[in-house]
């Protein structure tokens, strides 16, 4: 190509410019602390082998204590066990399952730049699973609440867990992957496919270094010792069966990110055998910090301080009362006809009567139904209520009606099909379903109209003004939700 032909070059300003501008740095100096997932059945060596590294990693870095979270009170156990092996460090240990007491203690060593066990996450786990579930007065979980349990472990403990400036060593119990298949005999049968960390939001994807620990009987390491191809194994496994002990240990190393010590196999392993990869993340520089855009800050810290999932919980137990006292004040007691008109408001309001379904029903929808109005201290909720107890309220609308709504509804702007509501409802009337069949065909003729912004001359009404919030109707599939 000649010099006339050839591509001009762009200024070497502008990569200088794109680094600054999003605070990039050239990778492979940064991550100067250790973060290890061991895991493994009961009884395989995770306690005593995850404080042996910890103690390992204190004497490498200059420091005299390892603080642990001990969710199975095998702290002293270990610490008994190994002995002279820790030469000098101290385990500070904390018998706790909390959550927020893990990350409280987690916080402050990544202040001084400590070591830190947790042994294990199983247990934070459960606990954490178990207060959720009480919290929401359950016994199980739905599909709906993972999202919402899942949210603040990914964004509190995994950052920290990743990016903190400390060393974290942390053990799980197994868990097992499972498959199925069609045998012979055309069962179906159940096979295990792989194991992986027992936690929750797949945290065995976190760690730099994940190790599977196993106890094995000593006759299994004759046929393993056999199978060895490489001389080093075949060492390691003579020497183990020379020990006097029944069992030997072995820990798989099934990630190791920096290609040191990835897909060893260890017998009886000890903090030597990661000691290459420590000193290999001792040298690094710095410790990257975790940029997060303002933007992505105010999901995470709305006003009121808590995190978004907090605050939408917040709402919903707001609203559920709310009903809850409406309906009991209005309407209340043990008589059959205040029960029913119970169910007439639920069936109203809701299309259905079933508590369950009410307090999984979308916080949009609660919240526009338990908003008070300003001038008569009412919501729509608790007007319905009293509508129902004086024999006042006007017959319900019809499914047909609803139908037609929904369909009319669809591929509709939702801005546009809620200004139309609230100009036929006004605010007494946040969904189709608490409409009067008049004020239905009103709604049906109006969203039938080709000016939607407008309502047809003899159904004029004056436009209520906008409410507060969003108010919205998701339910376009379900013509009985509308």
């Amino acid at each position: 190509m000649s010099d006339n032909q050839k591509q001009p070059q762009k200024p070497a300003s502008s990569k200088t410019s794109i680094a600054e501008k999003f605070k990039l740095r050239a990778a492979g100096e940064g991550k100067m602390f250790a973060k290890i997932g061991v895991y493994g059945r009961a009884g395989s060596g995770k306690t005593y082998f995850a404080v042996d590294c910890a103690a390992g990693i204190a004497r490498e870095s200059g420091q005299s204590e390892v603080y642990m979270v001990d969710t199975e009170g095998g702290a002293d156990d270990a610490v008994v066990a190994l002995g002279e092996r820790l030469n000098g460090i101290k385990v500070l240990s904390w018998p706790s399952k909390n959550f927020d007491q893990m990350l409280e203690l987690a916080q402050e060593v990544a202040k001084i730049g400590g070591i830190m066990v947790v042994d294990s996450i199983t247990g934070i786990s459960e606990t954490y699973r178990s207060a959720y579930l009480l919290r929401k007065g359950r016994e199980a979980m739905e599909i709906q609440d993972w999202d919402t349990l899942r949210e603040p472990w990914r964004v509190k403990w995994l950052t920290l867990f990743q990016l903190g400036t400390f060393h974290c060593i942390v053990t799980a119990r197994v868990a097992y992957e499972w498959a199925t298949a069609v045998n012979s005999q055309g069962r179906v049968e159940r096979y295990q496919t792989e194991t992986k960390m027992r936690a929750e939001a797949e945290f065995g994807h976190e760690p730099s270094l994940l190790m599977y620990m196993q106890r094995l009987p000593k006759g299994n390491l004759q046929e393993r010792f056999e199978r060895a191809t490489d001389s080093a194994m075949r060492q390691k496994y003579a020497l183990a069966m020379r020990n006097e002990f029944e069992f030997v240990y072995q820990a798989t190393v099934e990630k190791e990110r920096r290609g040191i010590i990835n897909a060893r196999t260890l017998i009886n392993p000890t903090y030597a055998d990661i000691q290459p990869l420590i000193l290999n993340i001792l040298k690094a520089k710095f410790q990257p910090e975790f940029q997060q855009s303002e933007g992505t800050k105010d999901l995470w810290k709305p006003e009121t301080g808590a995190t978004e999932w907090q605050e939408r919980d917040r709402q919903r137990d707001i609203a559920l009362e709310h009903i809850k006292v409406c309906l009991d004040s209005h309407m209340g007691g043990t008589a059959r006809d205040a029960k029913a008109q119970q169910v007439e408001v639920k069936m109203r309001a809701f299309g259905f009567a079933e508590e369950t379904q009410i307090n999984n029903e979308p916080l949009h929808r609660l919240a526009a139904l338990t908003a008070v109005d300003a001038d008569t201290g009412l919501s729509p909720f608790e007007k319905l209520c009293l509508a129902v107890a004086n024999g006042t309220a006007p017959p319900m609308v019809t499914k047909a009606q609803l139908g037609r709504i929904a369909a009319l509804k669809q591929g509709m702007d939702e801005a546009a099909y809620q200004k139309c509501l609230r100009q036929i409802g006004g605010a007494d009337a946040p969904t189709a379903r608490m409409l009067s069949p008049e004020d239905a065909d009103r709604l049906i003729r109006l969203l039938e109209s080709d000016d939607l912004g407008e309502q047809p001359q003899q159904d004029q009404s004056p436009e209520q003004p906008e409410p507060q919030g969003e108010v919205a109707d998701a339910a376009e599939s379900d013509p009985l939700s509308a």
